[in-house]
């Protein structure tokens, strides 16, 4: 026994500060071997990590709060950058409350009295005093890890929370990087002790980047119960900011005010921390304790069926009127879920494309095309038709297009340049200041929009611009590192929330290096992505076996909102494997949402994450991708796992049911389609990914807004192996298959029929695989030549028989057909591929400014026989109670009346027609007829 620094106890509102201490010069280090230092415990109980010479200490050192009566935790929000953390009361003052956790209780800054070494362990003993005494012991756990595990022994009742406070610490000045989630990255160094508690912190973790070492102080894994991390009791807190206004890497457990900071006089409570020192930055870091700590690897299969089959579910589950949530009148989904009253869209890509890859016409018809035209008239994604609406701040005009520039350059070049009014308005508009999603400002000539209107018009001198206004955004906003929020816009009111808003735009990075191939846009967005993984869960560590899940029967109402007498929804209590329930992958939805949307299913990063990974051959971003998207459900799941786990959003029957009655996540009928684009991107990134690059098709890119962007598929051909002018060919049940672990692509071209299959099990799978003689009319009565290639693109041959020939692919790979000579007669994809259908004429849309507002016409074709004529008005109700447009396509004039704002139609326009004359007229609430506009379109 050694009696070391023994201080006595004082209760004081400033804890004793531990400074870091070194021995031996501080130099410059050599990170190129970013490792875990050496680390040893000293008889003072001191963790010792050593770099050439140099010792980092962590100190045996803890902090004690407490309250006798109940501070009265709740949730806040923090205005100046969007987020919502903790609040209690002010300690001794019911009347004020405060975020900074240090202000919350009594604090007891305790240093070891007794020291005993036994075996490979420490056991500390602490001053004790009428409220508690503290225990703790200091040893390597089995990863060879320093671990604290402290006990506390309740002399008195009331409130707790112990925290380790002996990590190192660092002045701001000196900082490198740090990192406390959810959104203190990079230099946003926190303005007051904030504490992220369990459902705040993806990994239960916080640390520091100073002279290429990184510190970290983190919870135990084995400290942490297999559940979904929600904050109604939440175990441990982590945070960054002491209380002298330095970096220190800090846990508490229990928190404050949770239920179980209550503890009565006898009672004992114990909790494991662990700390680090790392040679390297925190995204090295940070990717070591996923892999090594928590245990992230490769952990999901597909479940219940494959990908495949789940887009298709979506896909009928998408086109059914009533269960998806279509408002054919409105040309928008329901978004009552969240604004009564209301629809709201995100893009017309995402239907538009894979009407095309699964050759539907009726999901164009029914689909794509009003939805094109929503967002070619509306003013805002929001749209209602009642004025009075204000929540989430909708809009009531028509004031369209309601579309980032890229997406009429993507619809654009869908038409194959046919339809010259998209490119007008990505030419008219990419200068333009616009509000189209709640507040958040889509700013004017930005070097995406320069961007797009390059892949529109061709013009080098927009591609220059991108590039060099790209390289000022990579200098000012990526090799500096922020230190504020003001390019999240996320001060309160603005709009930012979202982790897209918080992180570099790293996926528009992306973008422009494929256009560029400039490897400076690369470098870029990895750092961008390395920003945006931390945001992803990576906790509680997945267990080995099954899990019981629906132990009452019931599932956990989730959503409330705007519903009717919520009822909990029925689940058979079940043993599953447990990785099939688990988070990790997913990230929450936001900022200020993330205690209610706690993993969203909208994983529109693992597409790219997958291409990063092809282009990097880092595997970090493509077990990330993979854990975001394989084996998770069979249909729509909702938005998101929401409070317990569960495998229920699984069913492919999931949403196929009235929405009152979809109580356990929310419901966004606007996220189906860009749902179904993601899906179908991550299986062609996946297909690039696993092939290096030797099957790949181009995209067109879909912004969305938030975190919806997706390339998406359809435009143009692409390259399969050795053949150039394959197209994406994925209709419904063109194949069945024998085993749910490969999903697949399909393709056409040069007169064959391809396929590239992939395994999502590490075990090597085998499979028979039938084409449907229906869709892919084939002769039963011949053998067709097979070519079968692996991942390098080496040949063997096979035949198919019947339309049948098994394949064995090797795990987590691919192995891709060719079946010579089996022509496919494509449906809907000829219309839009037709090469003699020839682009319309400038004469063809007009967008006149009228004493009414803005009347516009226009005529836009996606192929042959697919030539459409769509009219709007700005004008509202308070302005017309009915608009007549009259119209003549070469048979005489056609009288409608639209008698209900938004005043619009649309109508065929036949390929023997050359021009549409037209004539809008409105009457106002007296009765007055009025001529609004007239014209003429010409098609050539």
């Amino acid at each position: 026994m050694k009696l070391i620094n023994q201080i006595m106890i004082k209760r004081i509102l400033i804890p004793f500060l531990l400074f870091l201490c070194f021995t031996g010069s501080l130099k410059a280090q050599s990170i190129d071997k970013n490792s875990v230092l050496a680390s040893s415990i000293t008889n003072e109980g001191i963790i010792k990590f050593t770099d050439s010479g140099i010792e980092y200490k962590f100190l045996p050192s803890f902090t004690v709060m407490y309250n006798n009566s109940d501070p009265k935790i709740n949730t806040s929000g923090a205005s100046e950058f969007n987020t919502l953390v903790p609040s209690w009361k002010l300690y001794n003052n019911d009347k004020l409350r405060v975020k900074d956790y240090y202000k919350t209780a009594e604090l007891f800054a305790i240093n070891p009295t007794t020291i005993k070494k036994n075996g490979n362990e420490f056991h500390i003993s602490y001053p004790e005093n009428s409220l508690f005494k503290l225990s703790a012991v200091i040893k390597k756990d089995s990863r060879g890890i320093p671990e604290l595990s402290y006990t506390l022994h309740v002399k008195n009742d009331g409130f707790f929370s112990v925290g380790y406070t002996g990590a190192p610490t660092s002045n701001q000045a000196d900082l490198q990087q740090i990192w406390q989630p959810w959104v203190w990255q990079a230099l946003r160094f926190p303005d007051q002790s904030y504490l992220s508690i369990d459902d705040a912190a993806p990994m239960p973790a916080t640390m520091f980047t100073k002279g290429g070492i990184t510190f970290s102080a983190f919870v135990s894994p084995d400290a942490i119960p297999y559940k979904m991390p929600h904050g109604s009791d939440a175990k441990f807190g982590v945070l960054l900011r002491n209380q002298h206004g330095d970096a220190q890497p800090q846990v508490f457990s229990p928190v404050l005010g949770k239920p179980s900071s209550k503890l009565l006089k006898g009672a004992v409570f114990s909790y494991k921390v662990n700390v680090l020192a790392y040679k390297g930055n925190i995204d090295d870091l940070h990717q070591y304790l996923a892999y090594k700590v928590f245990g992230f690897k490769d952990y999901r299969k597909n479940s219940v069926g494959t990908l495949n089959e789940t887009i298709e579910n979506m896909a009928n589950f998408a086109m059914n009127d009533y269960y998806s949530g279509w408002n054919a009148n409105l040309k928008g989904f329901d978004y009552s879920t969240d604004v009564k009253n209301s629809v709201k869209m995100v893009s017309a890509l995402d239907a538009l494309s894979y009407a095309i890859i699964s050759d539907n016409d009726e999901i164009f018809s029914r689909r794509a095309k009003p939805m094109m035209e929503y967002i070619l008239s509306r003013e805002k994604f929001l749209f209602s038709q009642k004025n009075e609406v204000k929540a989430q701040n909708p809009s009531h005009a028509m004031k369209g297009p309601t579309a980032e520039v890229s997406e009429l350059t993507s619809l654009y070049n869908f038409s194959q340049k046919r339809s010259p009014v998209f490119k007008h308005y990505t030419e008219t508009l990419y200068d333009k200041d616009r509000t189209l999603n709640l507040l958040m400002p889509s700013k004017g000539n930005t070097w995406q929009n320069f961007l797009a209107v390059y892949r529109a018009t061709g013009d080098s001198v927009f591609l220059n611009k991108a590039k060099k206004s790209a390289k000022d955004y990579i200098e000012k906003r990526i090799n500096k590192l922020a230190t504020d929020f003001s390019d999240a816009n996320a001060h309160f009111g603005a709009g930012g929330q979202f982790w897209t808003d918080f992180t570099p735009k790293w996926i528009d990075l992306i973008e422009l290096y494929d256009e560029t191939k400039d490897p400076i846009y690369l470098e870029a967005a990895v750092k961008g992505a390395k920003e945006y993984v931390k945001y992803i869960w990576f906790h509680p560590r997945i267990p080995d076996g099954t899990v019981k899940i629906n132990g009452s029967g019931m599932l956990p109402i989730g959503d409330r909102h705007n519903k009717t007498n919520p009822e909990a929804m029925k689940a058979d209590p079940m043993q599953v494997e447990a990785w099939r329930v688990s988070q990790i992958g997913l990230t929450p939805e936001a900022s200020n949402t993330y205690t209610v949307n706690q993993g969203i299913f909208m994983t529109n990063y693992a597409p790219y994450l997958l291409r990063l990974s092809y282009l990097t051959k880092d595997s970090f971003f493509r077990d990330i991708a993979k854990a975001a998207v394989i084996g998770r459900y069979n249909n729509f799941p909702g938005y998101d796992i929401n409070i317990d786990f569960t495998t229920h959003y699984e069913r492919p029957d999931y949403p196929l049911q009235d929405w009152q009655k979809l109580t356990y996540n929310q419901i966004y009928y606007n996220h189906v389609w860009p749902h179904i684009a993601l899906l179908v991107d991550y299986l062609i990134s996946d297909v690039t990914e696993k092939s290096g690059g030797k099957i790949s098709f181009p995209s067109q890119y879909k912004q969305g807004y938030a975190y919806l962007q997706s390339k998406v598929y359809g435009s143009s051909p692409g390259k399969f192996y050795a053949d150039d002018q394959v197209y994406l060919w994925m209709p419904p049940k063109l194949l069945r298959q024998s085993n749910i672990q490969i999903n697949y692509i399909s393709g056409y071209g040069n007169g064959n029929l391809y396929f590239a299959f992939m395994n999502q099990s590490p075990a090597a799978e085998e499979s028979d695989f039938t084409i449907n003689q229906e869709i892919a009319s084939f002769d039963i009565n011949k053998e067709y030549k097979v070519t079968i290639l692996n991942r390098k693109g080496e040949k063997t041959y096979g035949t198919l028989k019947n339309g049948h020939i098994r394949i064995r692919i090797p795990g987590n790979d691919i192995v891709s057909i060719i079946v010579n000579d089996l022509k496919i007669k494509p449906n809907f994809q000829s219309k839009v591929y037709d090469k003699n259908e020839v682009a319309l004429s400038e004469k063809s849309f007009q967008d006149t400014n009228t004493s009414w507002g803005r009347s516009v016409g226009m005529i836009y074709s996606m192929g042959k026989n697919l030539e459409n004529a769509f009219f709007w008005l700005e004008a509202d109700e308070e302005k017309f109670s009915q608009v007549i447009f009259s119209y003549d396509v070469g048979n005489g004039w056609i009288k409608k009346e639209d008698n209900e704002y938004p005043y619009e139609i649309d109508f065929p326009v036949s390929e023997k027609c050359t021009s549409v004359a037209y004539k809008i007229e409105g009457i106002d609430k007296t009765g007055v007829r009025t001529v609004i506009n007239s014209g003429e379109l010409k098609k050539y």
